[in-house]
């Protein structure tokens, strides 16, 4: 089992070089982003680019619904195990939110403006 998970790994990771070189990269389907869709032409770079900050503003949108879902889970409960558990709902939601906020910036701290927008495949 050990031996089959090994070679399975090395194979797609000398795969991976040709995979995501890059060149003649065609998506599947568009990825819309608040300037419009991408082309099929789009490079892979900004295929990744528009995955990345479609992903954060998901994560955001989503964390501030579970925040508003923990806060009428809160308030509405009665009891001392609803509050608790619209507490542990809020503070799991802030919680994900510094991840966004850290990994943000951490990209912008390294590479500046280029990182966040993920052209770090420009040389």
């Amino acid at each position: 089992m050990r031996a089959a998970l090994i070679t399975i790994l090395l194979g797609l990771s000398v795969t991976a070089g040709t995979v995501f070189a890059g060149e003649g990269f065609v998506p599947i389907a568009p990825i819309p982003t608040a300037s419009g869709e991408l082309s099929a032409s789009t490079s892979l770079e900004e295929y990744i680019n528009a995955a990345f900050k479609l992903a954060l503003t998901v994560g955001a949108v989503l964390a501030v619904i579970m925040i508003a879902w923990g806060g009428f889970e809160y308030m509405l409960s009665q009891t001392l195990p609803g509050q608790k558990d619209g507490r542990a709902r809020i503070q799991s939601a802030l919680f994900g939110l510094a991840i966004l906020l850290v990994v943000y910036l951490v990209l912008y701290i390294i590479g500046g403006e280029d990182a966040v927008s993920l052209n770090i495949f420009e040389v």
